[in-house]
C-alpha cells in the first residue's frame, strides 16, 4: 500500500518554554498542503475521478473545530484505498471525531483477536452499564 508523499517527515519545529517549569522544549508538528491531497487524490483514483474525489473530501474541514484538515484529508485518501464508498465513510467519521481517520491510518486494522478482544471488552462496558 502506497503512504502519501511525506508522512512522516517532520517539517516545523515550534520551540517554546514551558509555563512554570522554565524548560525549553521543541515540538515537531506535521504540516501538509493541498498539493499533496491533490496529488495524492490524483494518484489513488485517477484524473477521471478528481473532481468527485475533492468534492466528498472538501466536506472535511469545513467547520471551525475541524482540525488538521490537509492531514485528515491525506489519511482518508490512504485509508479509502481508491474505493468512493470507503472514502465518503472516512470523511462521514472524520467529520465526527478527526482523531479516528488518523489513529486508523497510524495503527492500521486490527487482527481477528484484537478485533474480537475489542468489541469483548466493549460488550462489558455497555452489559455493566446496563444498557443494551
Amino acid at each position: 500500500m502506497a503512504v502519501y508523499p511525506d508522512a512522516r517527515e517532520y517539517r516545523t519545529l515550534i520551540v517554546y518554554l514551558q509555563p512554570r517549569a522554565g524548560n525549553l522544549h521543541v515540538r515537531r508538528q506535521m504540516t501538509h498542503t493541498r498539493e499533496e491531497v491533490l496529488a495524492y487524490a490524483k494518484a489513488m483514483f485517477g484524473e477521471s475521478k478528481l473532481a468527485e474525489v475533492l468534492a466528498a473530501l472538501d466536506e472535511y474541514g469545513t467547520e471551525s473545530y475541524e482540525r488538521e484538515v490537509n492531514r485528515v484529508k491525506l489519511a482518508i485518501l490512504q485509508l479509502s484505498e481508491g474505493k468512493t464508498e470507503k472514502l465518503l465513510y472516512w470523511v462521514k467519521i472524520a467529520k465526527v471525531d478527526y482523531r479516528d481517520p488518523l489513529a486508523a491510518q497510524e495503527l492500521g486494522p486490527p487482527s481477528p483477536e484484537e478485533g474480537a478482544k475489542l468489541q469483548a471488552t466493549a460488550k462489558n462496558l455497555i452489559d455493566r452499564w446496563g444498557k443494551k
